[in-house]
């Protein structure tokens, strides 16, 4: 269930920026996003040309290898090295991650459906407790030596319902209206129903309040 949550999050945050480039995504928007994605590259291409110079101007096989898939990023985004800034922190849209969230009017998930499973992705103290660490009685911690998961059926339905979302949307901007188009959208939106009520049936079991208010 770790290992689900690591993927999970990765996936959660491509469908929500998938829904807010469609549906709020302007040229400056684009331009901030595709910057901001340049952002690692900027700072290797920096840390290998100061590299270079140090050494005076002698380039080694792998670093040229480097620095032409970087060059290559850079002119597919149709973008400059020097006007993207590698230490900026701003986000490349309003109020960061969480501000995309509330844009889409699902804030609520924000919590539930992408912090806890950034805090497992950045090895916070709760995923260590939760997944690798023994509390014993007097009050020292231990590695947990077994691997001993609980069900994973709350994230695989989280992943239905976000991913449900961004295949709509995506499918309303990539096809034109057709007959076809209304029919898949529909078997897309009986998923989520079913998701939606295997989810309330899991909550039930679980005897767990319902923190999505979906």
């Amino acid at each position: 269930m770790e290992l689900f949550a690591f993927v999970l999050r990765g996936a959660i945050e491509t469908a929500i920026n998938l829904r807010y480039l469609i549906t709020h995504g302007s040229d400056a928007t684009y331009e901030a996003f595709v910057r901001h994605s340049l952002k690692l590259e900027k700072q290797l291409r920096d840390r290998v040309v100061a590299a270079i110079e140090e050494r005076g101007g002698v380039v080694m096989p792998m670093e040229h290898g480097m620095l032409e898939g970087i060059e290559a990023a850079f002119r597919t985004a149709e973008v400059e090295p020097e006007d993207v800034d590698p230490v900026s922190r701003a986000p490349w849209s309003k109020g960061g991650a969480f501000g995309r969230f509330k844009a889409l009017g699902v804030e609520d998930l924000y919590g539930p459906y992408f912090g806890v499973q950034s805090s497992y992705v950045h090895g916070a103290w709760q995923e260590l407790v939760q997944h690798h660490l023994e509390v014993q009685p007097d009050g020292r911690f231990l590695p947990r030596a077994t691997f001993d998961e609980g069900l994973a059926v709350a994230p695989l339905l989280i992943a239905v319902d976000v991913l449900g979302g961004a295949t709509v949307d995506y499918l309303r901007a990539a096809a034109p209206p057709t007959r076809d188009r209304d029919v898949l959208e529909g078997r897309i939106d009986v998923c989520g129903e079913n998701a939606s009520a295997i989810r309330a049936a899991y909550r039930r079991f679980r005897g767990m309040p319902d923190l999505t208010g979906a």
